[in-house]
């Protein structure tokens, strides 16, 4: 279906500040909510001022009583942003009213899932900062509401952030706050436990705490060990940075017996990893790893990253 496109009336994009009531609110939330369903192209018509008047009519539908419309105005904001061109000040803007409006509707759900909502879009357009900022009071909110779930998302996200912005002490941070949330007896909660032990350990070997990340990583190489359902990839992937860690230490040997351990785990399983692994059994015993591609920390949806 063909989306309408989002056009404000003319006297809202020319009055900017005016004061919205709940009813123009709601209208604009229906407005929004025509562009969900268009390609990008068709929703790319909204002028700058229009947008603001948008991002504006949140506010004013929290001082007005009709806060449940502002949240459904921010949601249908965020879940169309890109399409609409939302910039960084807009971005601002609707990040404080939206939470404003949620908060005011006494509705923490929707506060939370607001809150992911602006992380998620500062960190996708590099501003890991104020997307730090944003998900520091996302994980709050899921703490307080007891969703386990949601608080260990939020927490692998901000360890993501932190590595790119090189913060190891906070990176560490998340990790110590994952372990303690997947102290659990089943196998799901076994399966997690492994993953950020690994993550845990590859982060103090990138940092250059290499005994201790191979404490870790023994650690996690052990559990997966006695974990048969746990992926193949995955598996392999631990096992190849025990391996890592162990050449680091200078014990080339047994390195070389877990690569092949993790060589015979990636056969049919993963071509650009077994070759990458083909790659560390080739080297010189003596000399250090030259840098080479190496598993994610994110043991969960593997690729080939740095």
């Amino acid at each position: 279906m063909r989306a309408k496109a989002l056009r404000v009336p003319t006297a809202l994009a020319q009055h900017p500040d005016r004061t919205l009531d709940g009813g123009a609110a709601l209208l604009l939330a229906e407005l929004a909510m025509r562009i969900s369903c268009g390609s990008d192209d068709a929703c790319r018509v909204v002028t700058r001022q229009e947008l603001q008047v948008i991002v504006a009519a949140v506010r004013p539908a929290v001082t007005t009583g009709a806060a449940e419309d502002g949240v459904l105005l921010a949601r249908r904001l965020w879940a169309t942003a890109e399409a609409i061109g939302l910039d960084a000040d807009c971005a601002d803007e609707l990040a404080a009213a939206g939470a404003a409006a949620a908060a005011a509707a006494r509705d923490p759900q929707s506060l939370g899932e607001l809150l992911r909502s602006t992380s998620l879009w500062f960190q996708q357009h590099g501003d890991l900062i104020k997307a730090e900022k944003w998900a520091t009071s996302e994980w709050e909110v899921w703490r307080r509401l007891g969703q386990t779930s949601l608080m260990a998302e939020c927490l692998w996200r901000r360890a993501d952030m932190f590595v790119v912005r090189g913060r190891g002490e906070r990176e560490l941070g998340c990790y110590e706050r994952l372990e303690s949330l997947y102290q659990g007896s089943d196998a799901s909660a076994r399966a997690d436990l492994v993953r950020v032990v690994a993550a845990k350990g590859i982060a103090l070997l990138a940092y250059g705490n290499v005994e201790a990340g191979l404490v870790l990583l023994s650690r996690a190489d052990k559990m997966v060990r006695t974990s048969p359902d746990f992926p193949p990839v995955e598996q392999a992937a631990v096992v190849e940075w025990t391996g890592r860690a162990l050449w680091a230490c200078g014990k080339t040997g047994t390195a070389r017996r877990r690569f092949v351990a993790a060589l015979a785990l990636l056969v049919d399983h993963d071509d650009t990893a077994a070759d990458r692994v083909r790659q560390l059994l080739a080297h010189d015993q003596s000399s250090e790893l030259l840098p080479m591609s190496a598993p994610s920390r994110r043991l969960s949806g593997l690729g080939s990253q740095q």
